[in-house]
């Protein structure tokens, strides 16, 4: 009787930090949150990789997806010659953790969605957990008369072809750190990036899990 009693106790421990990795979260990832794989998918690629092989899937729309890289709070996932995912546990307490992910597109220019959830998949307010930068953060108001005299396209055409923000985001896979890369320049001509890209401020922003939420690092901008 004694012993039934302790496995009873035993069971919902394990299955409590089992919840805690990133492969069980990824298999039982709601297919809305990432449409292009079924639930088989994803589960294939963690055992091939479980297995030493590449973990290529055919997805939902009969094209290949990999997984690149998985650890016990990390999953990476090259979904599509122009989109890709990531995804991270983050502790909140020493039991408890949030999932962030990040899926993104690529054109001309690379832009990402960061989004926060419960270990259940529920979806979380992401301003609780980031504040994203601005186009103020990467671009100047305004610029030297001396430099500006240098431009071939003035200052106010450039900042005018930069009309949309576009941002990649990154996870890394051993730390707890999210960087933040302007990427509205691959969205301009090439002459006008040529010139407008040495005018910013930083190109990248790096920001570190602290105390349940995103913090900006300092000193490690880019």
């Amino acid at each position: 009787m004694k012993r039934l009693y302790y496995l009873f106790l035993y069971i919902p421990l394990a299955i409590s930090l089992h919840a805690q990795e990133a492969r069980h979260a990824f298999v039982n990832m709601p297919d809305s949150i990432l449409p292009i794989l079924t639930k088989v998918n994803r589960a294939d690629c963690i055992d091939f990789l479980d297995s030493h092989m590449r973990a290529i899937v055919k997805n939902r729309f009969d094209q290949q997806s990999e997984m690149t890289r998985l650890t016990k709070d990390y999953i990476a996932m090259q979904l599509s010659s122009q989109s890709h995912f990531e995804m991270k546990l983050l502790p909140v307490t020493d039991s408890t953790h949030i999932i962030c992910t990040i899926q993104t597109i690529c054109s001309n220019a690379c832009d990402s969605r960061i989004d926060f959830y419960t270990d259940d998949w529920v979806a979380l307010d992401k301003k609780k957990f980031i504040t994203l930068p601005s186009q103020s953060d990467f671009v100047p108001d305004t610029i030297p008369l001396q430099v500006a005299d240098t431009l071939s396209t003035p200052w106010e055409v450039l900042r005018n072809e930069a009309d949309i923000l576009l941002m990649q985001a990154s996870l890394a896979d051993s730390t707890s750190t999210l960087t933040v890369q302007y990427t509205t320049p691959g969205y301009m001509s090439k002459p006008s990036a040529t010139q407008y890209i040495p005018l910013l401020k930083r190109k990248s922003i790096s920001y570190e899990w602290k105390n349940g939420k995103f913090v900006p690092q300092h000193g490690k901008e880019n």
